[in-house]
């Protein structure tokens, strides 16, 4: 089929009473969505919004105790152009201007709701502000301050094949109290929450909160806590047989004269021989049951990192030799 036949049939196709009320009707679509997106832009909505807030200009005597509100949450009933051709606003509040001279900083409600008002225009209908209004105390920081020790509430457990290795590490072991002076006066100490850690199975680095007190700032609010864990590893020596409260005429000697003992260490102290670990006989033992030849043999000193130490035997035979001093 030609070109020219091809377009002529469209033309008369478009030129058919069909395809003018399909065309018709598509205008008729088109403008009837026009007109309920003008109209339901127009209609008032309830949304949230986040003013971000700040307070600016504060001395370097003022300290608050507690932290200002980073944002004002405002509940609006506008309509939708409003919202989409709005530009994002903040509030930031001159300290001075809400600064009650007595250690307190205070936007009460009449005040807040003014404030927030003047962020927008009359067409927006303000239904609630959060918070409806601030009230802040403060101190100065270079005279109303204490310096205090922390005391950790923490609990730490070691799976059965790790052991902790050393003591439980804080970040640090003190903490800065800022209050009035009557307040900080009954304060000697400040205490972290209770923290139980189980299973431990590797070093644990674990932020611990500082339990917070009425009336005062404590910085910091939170601390580190580093609990040192090692796999433990097996390892076997053979050692000597000691004889204990013998009397200095007799000599006992033991068969075997050593034995073999078993334990765990913590992985770095494999290589490290430590010779404080023994195996006892009490000749004590050996009196109270002369009938018998054997006598039980015991561990003797050993470090406390040594877990599960045990000897190959439980007893050994022995002959008693005495000589005249």
């Amino acid at each position: 089929m030609a070109k020219s036949e091809l377009i002529g049939k469209s033309k008369s196709i478009i030129k058919s009473n069909a395809a003018k009320k399909v065309l018709l009707y598509l205008f008729f679509v088109l403008v009837s969505a026009v007109f309920w997106v003008f109209n339901t832009a127009n209609k008032p909505q309830i949304h949230d919004v986040e003013l971000p807030f700040s307070i600016v200009n504060i001395p370097d005597s003022v300290l608050f105790l507690s932290d200002p509100p980073q944002q004002i949450n405002v509940s609006l009933k506008e309509t939708a152009i409003n919202v989409m051709f709005k530009k994002k606003t903040k509030i930031e509040i001159n300290f001075a201007e809400y600064d009650m001279s007595n250690s307190v900083f205070r936007i009460n409600e009449q005040q807040l709701n003014a404030i927030v008002r003047d962020k927008y225009g009359k067409e927006s209908l303000i239904n609630s502000i959060m918070p409806d209004s601030i009230s802040l105390r403060y101190v100065d920081p270079r005279r109303d301050v204490k310096q205090v020790p922390i005391s950790l509430d923490f609990v730490a457990r070691s799976n059965i094949q790790y052991e902790i290795v050393g003591n439980v590490v804080m970040s640090t072991d003190s903490a800065t109290v800022y209050g009035s002076h009557d307040v900080l006066s009954g304060i000697n100490e400040v205490y972290t929450y209770h923290v139980v850690e189980k299973e431990l199975k590797d070093t644990l680095y674990r932020k611990v909160a500082i339990s917070p007190l009425s009336s005062v700032r404590i910085e910091p609010r939170e601390i580190t806590v580093m609990v040192p864990v090692e796999k433990l590893i097996k390892r076997e020596r053979v050692i000597q047989v000691v004889v204990k409260n013998k009397p200095e005429n007799v000599n006992v000697i033991t068969f075997p004269s050593t034995v073999k003992v078993s334990y765990l260490v913590p992985q770095s102290q494999y290589n490290n021989f430590d010779k404080r670990i023994s195996a006892i006989v009490d000749y004590n033992d050996i009196l109270y049951s002369p009938t018998l030849n054997k006598v039980e043999v015991r561990i003797g000193e050993m470090p406390m990192i040594y877990k599960n130490v045990s000897l190959d035997v439980d007893s050994v035979e022995y002959i008693i030799e005495k000589f005249d001093l």
